[in-house]
């Protein structure tokens, strides 16, 4: 090997190559995480290689938002899978759960051609049903987002499906030697059971490949996966393996960040559907229709129209109309104005009085 000092580019290059294939990051964090901005990789590659830092500044102004995998070995297994629910919640159809549920156990045949077993595979098979009922129920509620994560982030719930996934990638390879033989260097059998089957191996391009082809392009989801390595070049490498299909103008896409060692899950801003419109809100306006109205009383002043003054019509027609009937009427206070506006009581005979004073002749000798 040449003097580290006097490596040509290409030995650099190679060497730095081997170095990132070898990285395994910390299994540390959710299984999986909460969506967040993608600006988050910017800044954690902000003092790394610069054509990495590069690289990485470029991502959120294509990918706005990115999700972590946690790196034990089953990032990729599980980004996929993950990604796989999450595109059938974005579709938003009931139907499009149910019909993906049979085709699913349809394609059981393929595990059993394989030479498994039924009993040692169902038990993962019902976890991956179990999680698309829920999903179907959740979308008249609309807590699917959360339910989803829950569940990918129950170890026994995500091994199982991660499992169950696994064992379709190993039958499809399986089923279509003709396809994949040129890939793999020994038969068929032994290479899905110790790189597809194994529990501890993480997924390679044939079993990226696979998946994509028994998951999700009959599914009618895409997938593509960047490639952030030392390759030229100011932003990441795409590959598109599928393209979506259209359920209604949305175009279901699975999109996956690749560092050396590990996978996460990549969002670009159209890719989510839309904030629910919040319902309008209705207001009731109950109406009293039973108004009574006070007709003025011709007798009474026209300045009993301008507020504040002293003659209160209401008070005066119900006395008027009690010393007209015989009848005691319990005395009210009025006001009178003037530049020292005082309160005065006058008695119910007062007004009726006045009011005939207003109407009659006066009488000689009859004081007010």
């Amino acid at each position: 090997m040449s003097d580290p000092a006097f490596l040509t580019p290409e030995e650099e290059f190679a060497q730095l190559q081997k170095l990132s294939n070898e990285y395994e990051p910390e299994a540390t964090g959710p299984l999986v995480g909460e969506r967040q901005s993608s600006s988050a990789i910017a800044t954690e590659y902000a003092n790394a290689d610069p054509i990495f830092r590069v690289k990485t500044a470029a991502l959120p102004a294509k990918y706005a938002f990115f999700r972590t995998c946690r790196g034990d070995g089953h990032c990729g297994w599980r980004a996929i899978a993950f990604g796989y629910f999450e595109a059938l919640l974005h579709v938003a159809d009931v139907t499009k759960f149910e019909v993906e549920e049979a085709r699913l156990s349809s394609v059981n045949n393929l595990l059993n051609l394989a030479g498994h077993s039924e009993d040692l595979y169902i038990d993962f098979a019902d976890e991956a049903y179990e999680l698309l009922r829920k999903l179907a129920g959740s979308l008249q509620v609309g807590n699917g987002a959360g339910l989803l994560l829950e569940a990918f982030n129950d170890y026994s719930v995500s091994m199982a499906i991660i499992t169950y996934v696994k064992l379709l990638a190993s039958a499809w390879i399986q089923s279509r030697a003709d396809e994949y033989q040129n890939y793999i260097p020994t038969d068929l059998k032994s290479y899905c059971s110790q790189n597809i089957e194994a529990a501890n191996c993480e997924i390679d391009d044939v079993g990226v490949a696979a998946l994509s082809n028994v998951l999700l392009k009959p599914a009618g989801i895409g997938l593509e996966i960047l490639y952030l390595d030392r390759s030229i070049g100011d932003e990441a490498n795409v590959h598109e393996l599928s393209s979506p299909a259209n359920f209604n103008g949305l175009l279901p896409m699975i999109r996956l960040l690749y560092r050396p060692g590990h996978y996460d899950i990549l969002y670009k801003a159209e890719d989510l559907p839309p904030p629910p419109q919040q319902a309008p809100i209705h207001v009731a306006l109950a109406y009293n229709n039973q108004h009574n109205f006070e007709v003025a009383s011709p007798e009474a002043s026209l300045l009993s129209m301008i507020p504040a003054l002293a003659i209160d019509v209401l008070w005066f027609r119900c006395s008027a109309g009690s010393a007209g009937s015989g009848r005691s009427s319990t005395a009210v206070p009025t006001f009178t104005t003037g530049s020292n506006s005082t309160s005065h009581y006058f008695p119910p005979r007062f007004h009726v009085s006045r009011s005939r004073q207003s109407n009659e002749p006066a009488e000689s000798g009859e004081s007010p």
